[in-house]
């Protein structure tokens, strides 16, 4: 399936509720400027961006990867909407609600994201949520950001509000309800490093050595079993050769195939491996998503390792898990025999 074609049938199933969320309670003041590299490269060099979040603790109920596509989506928005450069500004805060917007009452954290783009015609903006309208001509996106913005606030029990004006820029604000702390203590409780891994072999993939050396370390405090490949082909060897019960692989690796690729052919062979692919940041990362792959997004310690393995081999969704709770001092960063020939990539979706 074209990637056009994949993303706006996933961003379809999410606006048609055939998509289950998970649900979990995420603080939105740490996480945004977490997002802030990756919001970055969905915009563009000649666009700056600004974050404003509460100092203290600023928790919604939302699923954390709808919530970071919805920034993606208004952030690819808003760079389509700056030709020549401009600002993209997201700001946050919890905000009581009594009836309005959409009768919506109780504690709500309210997002803000804004752009000084050239602005929605006033013709078209009561439109823009309907996933069936888009002004993009073939070739230039699904047109169904906006969609998927509204339809995870409104599955979330929000809301989102659109305001407007040709050559004055574009605002979308997000109602997300309220979750809370000691339910983000709970879950970070039931994620607590244990050697969770013993009796299961993962197998690693990844071109750096080094890194990968940093990565084995904690597979192995996890009790993992780890089987290293520097490269795709030799992991995929290594999954038709030997028990393995969970992968973890890098995305960008040079070569033929790379980690998504990897990921899809063993999806093929074995449907019920659990795969997790990890990142910096890549084009293909929003991608894996959108084609069902759990990413696990770099710098992350032990802790996020823990709860997404974890929920990799349970088959749901990680829970948040607050950054620098793992009492492991590792931190993966973003930077730090294989088959012959390797048979052409799959056509990328």
């Amino acid at each position: 399936m074209p990637f056009a074609a994949a993303s706006a049938t996933n961003q379809l199933l999410s606006l048609t509720r055939q998509r289950a969320l998970a649900p979990q309670p995420l603080d939105i003041g740490r996480r945004i400027p977490e997002l802030r590299d990756i919001l970055t490269q969905s915009l563009r060099g000649d666009i700056s961006i600004g974050l404003s979040v509460p100092d203290g603790a600023c928790v919604a109920m939302i699923d954390p990867t709808e919530f970071e596509m919805a920034l993606i989506n208004l952030a690819v928005n808003a760079r389509d909407a700056m030709p020549q450069g401009g600002r993209f500004n997201i700001t946050a805060r919890r905000v009581e609600l009594a009836g309005e917007p959409d009768g919506l009452s109780g504690q709500f954290v309210e997002i803000v994201v804004s752009d000084t783009g050239t602005g929605i015609p006033a013709d078209v903006l009561p439109n823009v949520f309907n996933p069936f309208f888009t002004t993009k001509p073939d070739g230039k996106g699904t047109g169904l950001g906006l969609s998927q913005v509204y339809g995870f606030a409104h599955r979330s029990g929000g809301t989102a509000t659109i305001e407007s004006a040709q050559g004055l820029g574009t605002t979308v604000t997000l109602y997300l309800p309220c979750g809370d702390l000691s339910d983000e203590a709970r879950m970070e409780d039931e994620t607590s490093i244990v050697a969770f891994g013993a009796g299961r072999r993962v197998l690693l993939v990844d071109d750096n050595a080094q890194i990968a050396s940093v990565t084995r370390g904690l597979l192995e405090e996890l009790g993992f079993a780890v089987r290293w490949a520097e490269n795709a082909a030799d992991g995929l060897r290594s999954v038709e050769t030997e028990p393995i019960d969970l992968v973890l692989s890098d995305i960008v690796m040079p070569g033929a195939w790379n980690g998504l690729d990897l990921a899809r052919e063993l999806r093929s062979r074995r449907p019920q491996l659990p795969i997790v692919l990890a990142t910096g940041y890549s084009a293909s990362s929003e991608q894996a998503r959108t084609e069902g792959f759990v990413v696990l997004a770099k710098p992350y310690d032990m802790a996020r390792l823990a709860s997404v393995l974890r929920a990799a081999l349970a088959g749901t969704r990680a829970p948040a898990v607050k950054s620098g709770a793992s009492t492991a001092s590792a931190k993966v960063s973003a930077s730090a025999g294989s088959l012959s020939p390797p048979a052409p990539p799959p056509p990328r979706s």
